[in-house]
């Protein structure tokens, strides 16, 4: 799993005044607001005995410890000892690793690295219609999990071919031809555009779209900033949508995608959940199929699985992980049974020293 990048960890409205546990990159993080409302992330395991931070409280803006009481500020050093006299000096190792948090279309993400602000990766600017009012776009968010190796899930929701056959309501399998589109690279991405022949719609959509009407134009769009796809798919003339996604691997076999659906037609709410409702039996559709794929994870040699000229967008990311991976490294999910570590935060870029030790490297030939 690729560290020194941006994470989608939850909803921003689901972080409320608890402490909110999340896992990514098998490690277990607490999310909490500071004082003024932002929010903060910090590892979820405290120094002293090992307790979740996220089973405790917020107290001013930091999270306290729910076993003896320990509070940590946003910067992951513990601010307050409640056993300890007042006058005493807290030990210097009394710290957890703190992570960089940000807010993105209605998302709170995180960036698990140690690089220098300068050096990260910015998130993939795949969402304009998000903060859109003219003309104005409707979106709704939500998560979906899979049972599967995050790159394997990555990859499916760039794939054109696998339409035909897993998903039967705009699918056709009796013509799956891919025609050839040239890839274009883009930042830690790449995109392409097809059209395809639209089968007729039922329900409210329906009413809006004639089943005679001409090719479906889509624009896919993937990047390794905060692992974002964009589908941007133009059904007539007028009317647009964009599905959204960033996938959040929560270890080697569980993935979460949170995704934002914006639309510019049928804006009312009572058209929400009937939308909603079709995004996610596509989703269990890919389902289904993600959690059958061997191997589990995707071989590291590029010619361990045959492609053909219409992977050109999942080859394109095949390579892109393999240039991060190069780069930055790679790590694996530390066994709770009997060791915590941490993903490398960027205050371990300076000198000091800490209780629990960074995350252990990828090692095998796959993660």
């Amino acid at each position: 799993m690729l560290k020194n990048l941006w994470y989608a960890a939850c909803l921003a409205a689901a972080l409320g005044d608890r402490p909110k546990a999340v896992r990514i990159l098998g490690h277990d993080l607490v999310l909490f607001r500071d004082a003024s409302g932002t929010p903060a992330c910090l590892a979820d395991t405290c120094v002293h005995r090992g307790a979740p931070l996220s089973r405790g409280r917020c107290v001013d803006g930091r999270v306290q410890c729910p076993y003896h009481g320990w509070v940590y500020a946003t910067d992951g050093r513990c601010v307050e000892i409640p056993s300890l006299e007042p006058q005493a000096r807290l030990p210097e190792r009394a710290r957890v690793d703190a992570y960089p948090c940000r807010v993105r279309f209605g998302l709170v993400w995180v960036f698990l690295g140690d690089l220098a602000p300068e050096e990260r990766p910015a998130i993939a600017e795949f969402l304009p219609e998000f903060t859109a009012t003219d003309p104005p776009w409707r979106c709704i968010h939500g998560t979906f999990a899979y049972a599967a190796n995050w790159e394997r899930v990555f990859e499916n929701h760039i794939d054109s071919a696998h339409t035909h056959f897993i998903h039967p309501d705009f699918g056709n399998p009796d013509d799956p031809r891919v025609p050839r589109a040239k890839v274009q690279a883009e930042g830690l991405g790449a995109w392409a555009e097809h059209s395809y022949q639209p089968r007729p719609k039922r329900g409210a959509l329906g009413a809006l779209v004639d089943e005679h009407r001409p090719p479906v134009r889509t624009r896919l769009a993937f990047d390794l900033g905060g692992l974002c796809v964009r589908l941007a798919i133009r059904m007539t003339d007028t009317l647009r949508q964009v599905v959204f996604q960033a996938f959040t691997p929560i270890d080697e076999h569980h993935t979460v995608a949170h995704y934002i659906q914006a639309r510019n037609f049928l804006l009312e709410a009572e058209h929400d959940e009937p939308m909603r409702g079709d995004l996610e039996k596509i989703f269990t559709e890919d389902r289904e199929i993600l959690e059958a794929l061997r191997p589990v994870a995707v071989p590291h040699a590029l010619n361990a699985e045959l492609s053909v000229q219409t992977d050109a967008l999942p080859v394109a990311f095949r390579h892109q992980v393999r240039r991060w991976r190069e780069a930055h490294g790679a790590i694996r999910s530390p066994d709770p049974a009997v060791e915590i570590t941490a993903i490398p935060s960027p205050a371990r870029r300076a000198p000091g020293h800490w209780v629990v030790p960074e995350a252990r490297p990828q090692a095998g030939p796959r993660e």
